[in-house]
């Protein structure tokens, strides 16, 4: 039995006794040959959201509103199919002013447009087995800040993106300004932690994702 992360491992362990499993980490697309440069000049987040209180849509909304009245200067990229009918999420939209600064997208067949217009990708989920968006992120070159409960985070050094505590609010809103600081005060530095997502993305494509299923079995 293959499991995508350590914390599905443990899922499968406790609720259906299964034993001797093996973790094999899932892969994505290489999109390019080199490391694609960012030239952003503001800040911009990209989140897939819905009205799943497990996707954390909601609760990155809040944070990135009190973040933005801590000083925080961004823009935001939500992929919300529900959007018209989440009164939740246009409450809070209202609240902290954030639709001329947002652009909401419906559910996307091809994500690259989403992909290449952010430059970091949230991941708030309270629970989540892998997190494909993640990955996919690094892969075009953006970096990306996901909670220590995803299973990405298992593979996300500290130097190749952003994790924050899920059990707390404040590090999620920390974690959030902390990306700005380094965004507009260390640029450099930015786009290292961005080439060192990247590199991490071509460790886990979908070819080694076969060759290391086939050394396993």
């Amino acid at each position: 039995v293959y499991a995508v992360s350590n914390i599905l491992k443990k899922d499968y362990e406790k609720n259906f006794g299964i034993k001797n499993i093996k973790v094999l980490y899932p892969g994505c697309d290489k999109i390019y040959d080199e490391f694609p440069k960012n030239e952003s000049k503001i800040l911009t987040f990209g989140i897939v959201a819905n009205s799943s209180v497990n996707k954390g849509g909601h609760y990155f909304v809040l944070a990135l509103g009190i973040a933005k009245l801590l000083g925080l200067k961004c823009n935001m990229k939500i992929i919300a199919p529900k959007f018209k009918k989440d009164i939740i999420m246009k409450f809070l939209f209202f609240v902290f002013g954030l639709g001329k600064t947002t652009e909401v997208l419906p559910r996307q067949e091809d994500m690259s447009y989403f992909y290449k217009n952010i430059d970091c990708l949230v991941m708030p989920s309270l629970n989540e087995a892998f997190g494909l968006v993640a990955l996919e992120s690094l892969s075009y070159g953006k970096t990306c800040l996901v909670s220590d409960t995803t299973g990405f985070s298992e593979i996300l050094g500290e130097n190749d993106g952003f994790k924050f505590n899920r059990k707390s609010f404040s590090d999620f809103v920390n974690a959030l300004l902390n990306v700005g600081k380094i965004y507009y005060g260390d640029r450099e530095h930015f786009n290292k932690i961005c080439k060192n997502g990247w590199e991490l993305s071509l460790k886990y494509t979908w070819d080694n994702f076969i060759k290391i299923f086939y050394v396993h079995y």
